[in-house]
């Protein structure tokens, strides 16, 4: 790379996006929707490169199954530690210049 392409290239950053909840008829449920526009979901970092994000994902997936996860911290109920992998199961990395992100339907 040369010039300005190396500089647009370096700029460039990945984000670890979650899927909000499903919300049918205005009811919070324990499941993501992984069909909700890019835009409405949330962002749970950025990072330099692909790899790097999903570096992370996989991070936080052993964190997840971890049993003992929430031991040194309040404890939460089972349906909160499942919807959490529900939803690290459902993300994705994309770059921070997806259209899809400025989609806002």
């Amino acid at each position: 790379m040369t010039g300005c392409y190396a500089f647009v290239a370096a700029l460039a950053a990945w984000l670890l996006m979650v899927p909000p909840p499903l919300t049918p008829h205005g009811m919070y449920q324990h499941d993501p929707d992984p069909n909700a526009p890019l835009s409405k979901w949330e962002n749970f970092g950025q990072f330099g490169g692909a790899s790097d994000c999903e570096r992370e994902r996989g991070r936080l997936s052993n964190f997840l199954l971890d049993p003992t996860m929430l031991a040194n911290e309040e404890k939460q109920p089972q349906w909160y530690a499942d919807y959490a992998r529900k939803r690290l199961d459902a993300s994705k990395c994309v770059e921070d210049d997806d259209p899809r992100l400025k989609n806002k339907n």
